[in-house]
């Protein structure tokens, strides 16, 4: 599934897709459509190859909060009535954006918004193999996103400055926090453990007390102590002198958080 999604991935007319049981099938006018979510802890089940390629094309929406309960059985009735309507409207919007076709173009604003960002963005520097797939293809990425606000809103296929700055806008959003996600990605019981370990920091602003991460963690006090000793070591976090009431601290040394 990795392999066929990531070869689909620029919609060819024509993709020969070989099974075991079928042979060669010949499959015509693809476009993958991917939705789903799930915990990050289960993103270990990604093969090696799934981290570089597919990983690299995906928009990631991430919730760093958790939203508040909402039962249901009391909603309001107009509330309800205009969920109701919103839907229908969502339906019709949807198969109108199916009828269309031809290509689009952009306007000359949004093409030199778009120059002057890509300029910008190919002098910045990555050099971590996790997040080099998805920072060498977000300029795409934005592309994609324009084209899906201007079908928002828009039969002319004509993508404006607009839709360009908003396309930008989600890929920087992205940026920072795609190499939060890929922490989850390592198979390895201290890859998850060190995942779980930093998030727990970030969440918390970046520093917490080594009794309430240990018990975060759920390890032993002998493997949580090697763990907070290679993270000294390798740069990620700090163990500042000063106590917080009476217990150790244990600080990210910065806002990023270096590759394994």
């Amino acid at each position: 599934m990795v392999i066929f999604l990531t070869r689909t991935y620029t919609c060819p007319s024509v993709y020969d897709h070989t099974t075991v049981r079928d042979s060669t099938v010949r499959l015509h006018n693809l476009y993958p459509v991917l939705l789903g979510g799930t915990d990050p802890r289960n993103l270990k089940v990604l093969p090696d190859d799934a981290i570089g390629g597919l990983t690299g094309r995906l928009i990631w929406v991430i919730e760093k909060s958790r939203r508040a309960n909402n039962p249901g059985w009391r909603r309001d009735p107009l509330v309800a009535t205009r969920r109701a309507l919103l839907r229908e409207y969502l339906i019709h919007d949807l198969q109108r954006i199916s009828r269309l076709q031809g290509e689009m173009s952009v306007d000359e604003e949004g093409m030199n918004l778009y120059d002057a960002w890509y300029d910008e963005l190919s002098k910045r520097e990555s050099h971590d193999p996790e997040t080099d797939a998805f920072f060498h293809r977000c300029h795409t990425t934005a592309l994609h996103i324009a084209m899906l606000l201007s079908l928002a809103g828009r039969d002319d296929l004509r993508i404006t400055a607009k839709h360009i700055k908003g396309g930008i806008a989600l890929v920087e959003q992205q940026l920072p926090e795609i190499k939060r996600v890929l922490l989850w990605s390592g198979g390895s019981q201290y890859e998850q453990m060190r995942a779980k370990y930093i998030q727990y920091l970030q969440t918390n602003k970046g520093v917490a007390t080594r009794r309430n991460l240990l018990r975060h963690c759920g390890v032993s006090a002998d493997d949580f102590d090697k763990l907070t000793s290679t993270l000294v070591q390798d740069g990620t976090i700090v163990l500042p002198p000063i106590a917080l009431k009476g217990e150790t601290v244990i600080k990210l040394a910065t806002g990023d958080v270096p590759p394994k």
